[in-house]
């Protein structure tokens, strides 16, 4: 069995927490660093180009996005509905205020412009937005990190699910504080935010003790692999025919079942669809096989989503083969019809699988004049209604 490898670059906030709970677990892991924008070769190649980070991989099968990681291979809380409520808490309330603190203005443009197109946002109106929202945002953060502070001063507990070990809940509360101790620049210091909060300071530094302190998290337990060796392990456990997969059971509402070729892909940001065959789906998660496209022929990864905040419809490339295939037959009993049938004399029974030929004129003028009179209907329409509004 191989160690995971954790695809991620260090600044991730997302990576922080998956690498925190691998390491709170006891499970070793490897870290491949790739930049904070693409190019990520090795990254992009296993994936099918996933926009996000981190992934975990395992041999040749790779987790996408942090929930399915940690629902993989995190200890489950002996409370999950409590761990699953915060969750959602810090990650749809708490952090999406603390990432609005970010310094912009101090960061490459590359990184403002990557980010805008993948969240299909105007890169200026981006920074001008970010810079005029930051101060109500920062109010927010304020709010979260003070529930944060009450509640661990209230209970006396050094966790906050009141535990003996930290859970679920201490890493995803820790990600955002992660997030913005590493905040500088113009706008807001982050570290200046958090003295204010001392308690949350306390409770932090013992979470990264249990977990082997900060270095181990940042570059991986058990050392940093390449990209020859990222694509070297896939490689050989491809080989080996590796994967990790349970009994597939059919979607009961869209109908997917295994075998179905599909499009997953997110469906918030970062929309890059993700073609493969189903190996495995349920209510809660989705496995495919993914092709890779690389020099070593056969090749394919896993690749595991979670069902919430990812669509799986069936591929565009299956209706657009379909198509292809419909439209290459009619091109070929069209061109048949009119320009070789008349070869043939009128007694050859070949005549008996098509129409008369005067319908190869007619049936062209008849679609012309109706498909022309309804873009024409069209326009009209159009402009009766913008006479109308103005």
């Amino acid at each position: 069995m191989h160690l995971p490898i954790l695809h991620h670059h260090p600044e991730s906030p997302y990576a922080f927490k998956v690498a925190l709970a691998l390491r709170l677990n006891g499970v070793a892991f490897y870290s491949h660093v790739v930049p904070r924008e693409p190019p990520r070769p090795a990254t992009e190649a296993l994936t099918g180009s996933y926009r996000r980070i981190p992934v975990l991989q395992v041999g040749n099968s790779v987790w996408c996005d942090s929930a399915v990681i940690l629902d993989e291979f995190a200890a489950k809380t002996s409370d999950p509905l409590m761990a699953t409520a915060f969750s959602a808490w810090c990650d749809k309330v708490l952090f999406p205020a603390t990432a609005a603190l970010l310094p912009w203005e101090s960061l490459p443009e590359s990184l403002l412009q990557d980010r805008a197109k993948l969240m299909n946002r105007d890169p200026s109106k981006m920074l001008e937005n970010a810079q005029k929202a930051r101060p109500h945002f920062l109010t927010q953060v304020v709010a979260g990190l003070s529930q944060l502070e009450a509640h661990l001063n209230q209970n006396k507990t050094p966790w906050l699910c009141g535990q003996n070990s930290p859970t679920l809940c201490d890493i995803h509360a820790a990600m955002n504080v992660f997030f913005l101790r590493g905040m500088k620049g113009v706008g807001v210091n982050g570290r200046q935010v958090l003295e204010g909060f001392p308690a949350i300071k306390t409770w932090y530094a013992r979470l990264l003790d249990a977990a082997g302190g900060m270095k181990n998290l940042v570059r991986g337990s058990a050392g940093v692999v390449s990209e020859e060796e990222v694509m070297k392990i896939a490689e050989d456990a491809c080989l080996r025919a590796e994967s990790i997969c349970s009994t597939p059971i059919e979607d009961a509402v869209l109908g997917i079942k295994s075998g179905d070729l599909v499009t997953v892909s997110p469906d918030d940001y970062g929309k890059v669809g993700i073609v493969g065959q189903v190996i495995f789906i349920s209510n809660t998660k989705l496995a495919i096989k993914h092709g890779v496209k690389s020099d070593k022929p056969g090749l394919w990864t896993a690749l595991h989503f979670p069902r919430t905040g990812y669509t799986a419809s069936t591929s565009d490339r299956l209706v657009g083969g379909i198509l292809l295939l419909i439209s290459a037959f009619v091109f070929f009993y069209y061109s048949t019809w009119a320009l070789i049938l008349p070869l043939f004399d009128e007694a050859n029974s070949i005549h008996a699988y098509f129409p008369d030929r005067v319908w190869a004129v007619r049936l062209p003028v008849i679609l012309i004049v109706v498909g022309g009179s309804l873009i024409v209907a069209f326009i009209a329409s159009v402009l009766g209604k913008s006479k109308k509004k103005n």
